[in-house]
């Protein structure tokens, strides 16, 4: 096979680099160098012959290097940023469905718009779609009553309320369980969580109010809720509701988890303007702000720990391998990102040019993976020995 043959990408969801197409560069440069540089007859071996093997190894070690940043793009560069040509975007599967509103509850998939319609009022917005395809938001009922809604199959659910008036779903895992938050008879908002076709009260840290907002495939749940203190605290449920702290400031709130428990959302530091944060394995860490820029929040985490949200008030950003980056806008001066799937599309809305505000699309490409990393790694010690070989001979 060809050097063109060995190194045609692989098309898979995404634009990932597979396993395949790494060992195959690793494959063709082995194999080149292996035939270019056979050790001549021993008539012919001279200092100004050994130069130059050792030249051309290096430049075709510098070539391949550059291939495989070339081959790494989607996950080293990031995309730009595409107007869907809808009001606003929320969250996005791992097939590219993606949910929001334009006037009304609406899903966006292939260039296709499809209305979810409503619970018999006039409006309706949807906010969290699993890898099934199932759908939560809230809708009007014709008592013009605010209703967490689960659409499923084509058909929108009424999911109730905790005895209130009025309830609201922002997240739901593959297993269909549906988080939100409700109020309760006796006013108050309370979270809850919607399981097996009924509603649960997740109580609070103590105070009042409490809401939930993400739910991953294990049935943890991040939200925030007032203390006894009356302070706004983050907090993990896994059965029983725990205080996720603050930065060193009275205040925080959880919006995103992922498979792994990681959290994200914002919280105040001991001094100025709220921060996004990212908690994993116990702690909260202070994930910083863009130059310009004092404070933000963090929406929605992957399963690869990449971290969407918006800093100050007008522009979205991805946090990912420790930098953080402005994803710019549709030409207007806002733009904020709400949700990041495990290929790296990022959902949001941004103001254009007219001051429109319109959902769009960007691609931030996924992070390597690790058996692509390995083949690099052995890859280049088998380089490395062929050139101590030409070397020695």
């Amino acid at each position: 096979m060809g050097a063109q043959g060995l190194l045609v990408r692989e098309r898979l969801p995404g634009c990932r680099v597979t396993d395949v197409t790494v060992g195959a560069a690793i494959r063709f440069f082995i194999v080149y160098l292996r035939d270019s540089h056979r050790a001549p007859e021993s008539g012919e071996r001279d200092a100004q012959e050994e130069e130059m093997k050792i030249m051309r190894l290096r430049r075709l070690l510098g070539l391949l290097g550059a291939i495989l940043c070339l081959l790494w793009a989607p996950a080293l560069a990031l995309g730009g940023m595409t107007d869907l040509g809808f009001t606003r975007a929320m969250d996005i599967n791992n097939s590219g469905q993606i949910v929001g509103w334009n006037g009304n509850a609406c899903m966006y998939y292939g260039g296709t718009m499809t209305y979810l319609g409503t619970l018999g009022g006039y409006y309706s917005q949807a906010y969290g779609i699993n890898t099934s395809g199932q759908i939560v938001g809230y809708s009007t009922n014709a008592a013009g009553d605010y209703r967490a809604f689960l659409y499923s199959g084509g058909v929108m659910t009424n999911l109730g309320t905790l005895g209130g008036n009025s309830s609201f779903a922002n997240g739901i895992n593959d297993n269909g369980q549906v988080v939100g938050y409700s109020t309760i008879a006796g006013g108050q908002t309370h979270a809850f969580l919607y399981s097996g076709g009924s509603m649960s009260d997740l109580g609070t840290l103590g105070g009042s109010y409490s809401f939930a907002f993400g739910i991953n495939n294990s049935g943890q749940i991040a939200g925030y809720s007032t203390t006894a203190g009356g302070q706004t605290h983050a907090f993990l449920y896994d059965g029983s509701m725990h205080d996720l702290g603050t930065l060193g400031g009275n205040s925080s709130a959880a919006y995103g988890i992922n498979n792994s428990g990681q959290i994200v959302g914002t919280a105040a530091p001991a001094s100025g303007p709220d921060h996004p944060f990212l908690y994993s394995n116990g702690a909260m860490t202070d994930l910083g702000v863009l130059p310009g820029y004092d404070s933000g929040e963090a929406y929605g985490i992957n399963n690869s720990g990449q971290v969407v949200g918006k800093i100050g008030s007008s522009r979205a950003f991805l946090y990912s391998g420790g930098v953080m980056t402005d994803l710019g806008t549709l030409g207007g001066d806002f733009s904020e990102a709400a949700a990041i799937n495990d290929l790296g599309q990022i959902v949001g809305y941004s103001t254009t040019a007219d001051w429109g505000p319109s959902a769009f699309l960007y691609d931030a490409g996924p992070v390597p993976v690790p058996g692509s990393l390995l083949l690099l790694g052995s890859g280049l010690l088998a380089l490395a020995g062929l050139g101590r070989k030409f070397k020695r001979n």
